[in-house]
């Protein structure tokens, strides 16, 4: 994610670019489901996920760790 976070904003200046991918913490599966459990806990019931891949897998992985960690198991 920082990788593409970079690229993207090294239009804007390499060194923004660097500044603004290095602060990427939902980098990992782990994290997204820590941040979703903090924000479940939190009261919050809708979190907008995007993708920083053009790889549609991404997307059933991301609705793996939701369920997880909502509880469900999947269908």
């Amino acid at each position: 994610m920082r990788t593409f976070a970079y690229e993207y904003l090294e239009v804007f200046s390499p060194e923004f670019a660097t500044q603004l991918s290095g602060s990427m913490t939902l980098c990992t599966p782990d994290a997204l489901a820590d941040a979703l459990r903090s924000f479940r806990d939190a009261g919050i019931d809708e979190f907008i996920v995007v993708p920083a891949t053009s790889d549609a897998s991404m997307a059933s992985d991301v609705a793996d760790i939701v369920r997880d960690v909502r509880g469900e198991s999947a269908t």
